[in-house]
């Protein structure tokens, strides 16, 4: 292409763009100019219709400060801060106050020998004990394992002992103290001396210990709440004594007549005294078991006559130890509960 038609060329565009912007500029000035407006008379509204529509909405002012703190409808729950899990009484060992005068070692002493004197059944045989208050306290008498006395006089050192722990107080003091303990330590006591050989209780055989004591400590309640119940008890026993010591004058009396110059006539007069003196001894002496047993109909009459003898001897001039016999008989009776439990305990299979 030659230059002159390159110059044509150039102005010719130059043309074009002036129209183009000359065409825009003149759409822009049109949307400015104001249109004109076409108005309608306004209805008055129609019945029915709310307040606002009517006198207008009006705008209550707000008063509050303007440093207010924005309100939230949405509480915040604090979380709490993590805690430490308090031990709770499994984790924590209990701690046994030792008695000073029925130490740890009575606990021990005591638990061997209820194990020594129960015998599994076997070859046949039901299981037995021949644990019972009798035989515990002729051993204690003599034998003060565990307990902290002077022994200079074997009966002093029984009184002592005895007015030491037959108290409502010292019997509920030792109780609370070693029940739980002595309940431990008798599971643990599992070792027997049979015909100088070492053997162990099984697990079924520790229940059968544990539910036929607990039926000795269950009877032997019922006959110390009975004397605890009746007072007249005591002078029951106290006939029984005078009948006793009848017996024996009569008895002497008609042992002299045996060996003496003296007629047929007045020998059987002092046999038939000496019969008649221990016809009224057995006579008391049932009426001290028939009252005992309205509250323990299972319990053997040798027991509950010991005891009662035992119960005379402790209230002698001293009725106000009744209460004592209360409060051995309501721990013995819990502690026979214990024993049922632990029976039970020994049935499961271990985990």
């Amino acid at each position: 292409m030659s230059t002159k038609k390159r110059i044509i060329a150039a102005l010719c565009a130059l043309v074009a763009l002036a129209a183009i912007s000359a065409a825009i500029k003149l759409v822009i000035l049109k949307e400015d100019e104001p249109t004109p407006e076409h108005r309608e008379a306004v209805a008055p509204p129609k019945e029915g219709a709310p307040d606002w529509v009517t006198n207008g909405q009006k705008t209550k002012p707000d008063y509050s400060a303007a440093d207010m703190s924005a309100k939230n409808a949405t509480k915040v729950v604090e979380e709490e801060p993590e805690r430490t899990p308090e031990p709770t009484a499994k984790d924590t060992p209990k701690v046994v106050k030792e008695d000073e005068v029925f130490t740890f070692a009575f606990v021990d002493s005591l638990a061997r020998y209820v194990t020594k004197r129960f015998e599994p059944g076997r070859d046949g045989k039901a299981p037995r004990t021949t644990t019972s208050f009798r035989s515990l306290n002729t051993y204690y008498s003599r034998n003060f394992d565990g307990i902290e006395v002077e022994q200079n006089d074997v009966k002093e050192s029984r009184n002592r002992i005895i007015d030491y722990a037959f108290t409502p107080a010292s019997i509920q003091a030792l109780y609370s103290l070693y029940a739980d303990l002595f309940v431990e330590q008798l599971a643990d006591s599992t070792s027997q001396q049979i015909n100088n050989d070492e053997r162990t209780l099984t697990r079924d055989e520790m229940s059968d210990l544990f539910r036929l004591n607990a039926g000795v400590l269950s009877r032997t309640a019922s006959i110390f709440s009975a004397i605890a119940d009746n007072p007249d008890l005591s002078k029951l026993t106290a006939q029984y004594i005078q009948a006793v010591r009848a017996v024996e004058r009569a008895n002497v009396r008609f042992q002299e007549s045996l060996t003496s110059s003296i007629s047929k006539q007045e020998k059987s007069e002092t046999g038939a005294t000496l019969k008649q003196t221990i016809t009224e001894r057995e006579r008391v002496r049932s009426r001290i078991i028939a009252t005992i047993k309205k509250q323990c109909r299972k319990c053997p009459d040798d027991e509950m006559f010991y005891i009662a003898l035992w119960a005379y001897r402790r209230t002698l001039g001293n009725p106000k130890q009744l209460p004592a016999f209360a409060a051995a008989s309501e721990s013995l009776q819990d502690l026979s509960k214990r024993f049922e439990k632990k029976a039970d305990e020994l049935l499961q299979p271990l985990q």
